[in-house]
């Protein structure tokens, strides 16, 4: 059964896009804010935003994720003219990072 619910988005303008992974477990919103939000769903159903970042100096008007057998990756394109590539990083190196994740170009 499917249920609608709402999520407190804190983009600071339109969103463009919303994009679901492969699992739909999480999901990326994009925005004319410049910034792309990572979201992961909990065990009770709520999304939480997990990542947050500026990506471009134009309205980020597309986010899509990549096929799982890549990784966490997803892709985002915007007004000014460019596209990005970004993978989600897991800290792994020493236990200050254990656990903690962050997304590269």
């Amino acid at each position: 059964m499917f249920v609608a619910r709402s999520i407190a988005a804190d983009h600071k303008d339109l969103i463009h896009d919303v994009s679901f992974d492969f699992h739909g477990r999480r999901m990326a919103t994009c925005s004319s804010d410049q910034s792309v939000k990572v979201w992961d769903k909990s065990e009770n159903g709520d999304w939480h935003c997990t990542a947050s970042w500026k990506t471009h100096s134009g309205s980020v008007w597309r986010v899509t994720w990549a096929h799982p057998e890549f990784g966490q990756v997803l892709a985002s394109c915007s007004f000014d003219r460019t596209a990005a590539v970004w993978e989600e990083i897991v800290g792994e190196s020493n236990d200050k990072l254990r656990g903690q994740s962050h997304w590269v170009r």
